[in-house]
């Protein structure tokens, strides 16, 4: 696997000595959380994620600078760390994300809510829970990929009729952005998504889709880089790997559609890495499973 562009200035002692820095701020905000009791809901959320998110940085880190097996070791750590207790839309897409790119859990979509098949403890969440419409369909892409990668079921049509209008708005909304046009490379959204077709059609070519997802990836490193000093001190001033269209490349690996890669150059050698680490830990995951 290569390296992410722009990192070439990265060296393995600045790369070791801000993993073991962020390693050590996550360790710490994980013991409080452990400290804390439900009376401290919101610091103990605060703690979770401060945890999880640390983890995460340091896992890129070391996967952009081709250090595949401690940034994959880094990214089980963060998938310990996130937890799904406070049914914030954003942390369950986290800790969803997380399980997938790391564990072998069956993740469902159903028109009532997300089913978690922890093997010790599996998790319903209701729609109603996660807060408004508008959160529900910014996160519902991520959430039916995550879906697709584990290997779990998706009717979001199968819901009570008083939940169906909330989460067929949320799809609608969803549904209109160029992005969600991924979904037709994984058929048509009656058989993706459990729905009929007048319920939510995709307009757009997904290789085209596909091909928007990345260039916006090519842009979101460029403009990182520009940042010189954060950049060059390894503090990237926001999340470095786009973990959406990572969620999309693994989908398309595990459900044995990687042949359209083929059809689809890379947009550029930032979408090409991040092609090659998909593949990776695919192969990674895949072991686990048998």
């Amino acid at each position: 696997m290569s390296r992410l562009p722009n990192t070439e200035n990265w060296d393995v002692k600045s790369v070791s000595t801000r993993t073991a820095f962020l390693v050590s701020c996550a360790m710490r905000a994980s013991e409080l959380s452990d400290q804390l009791g439900p009376a401290q809901h919101l610091a103990k959320r605060s703690s979770t994620i401060g945890a999880t998110e640390s983890f995460l940085e340091a896992a890129e880190i070391n996967f952009v600078t081709d250090n595949f097996s401690e940034g994959f070791e880094l990214l089980q750590q963060a998938r310990s760390a996130s937890s799904l207790f406070t049914f914030d839309i954003q942390d369950v897409l986290r800790s969803c994300v997380l399980m997938t790119l790391t564990d072998p859990v069956s993740i469902s979509l159903t028109g009532d809510g997300i089913e978690i098949a922890q093997p010790q403890s599996p998790i319903f969440i209701k729609w109603a829970h996660l807060g408004s419409l508008v959160n529900i369909s910014r996160a519902l892409l991520t959430l039916i990929l995550v879906a697709i990668c584990s290997g779990g079921h998706i009717n979001l049509s199968n819901s009570k009729p008083a939940d169906r209008t909330g989460i067929e708005t949320a799809l609608y909304a969803a549904a209109a952005s160029p992005g969600f046009s991924v979904l037709g490379f994984f058929g048509t959204p009656n058989e993706t998504l459990g729905v009929s077709d007048t319920t939510v059609s995709i307009s757009w070519s997904p290789l085209y889709a596909l091909q928007i997802m990345e260039f916006n990836f090519e842009n979101r490193v460029r403009h990182l880089a520009q940042d010189i000093y954060y950049w060059n001190t390894l503090r990237a001033r926001a999340e470095i790997i786009d973990l959406r269209l990572l969620t999309v490349y693994i989908a398309l690996f595990r459900s044995d559609r990687s042949h359209w890669f083929h059809e689809i150059p890379a947009a550029g050698e930032a979408s090409q890495f991040l092609r090659e680490l998909a593949e990776r830990i695919h192969s990674r995951t895949q072991g686990a499973k048998r």
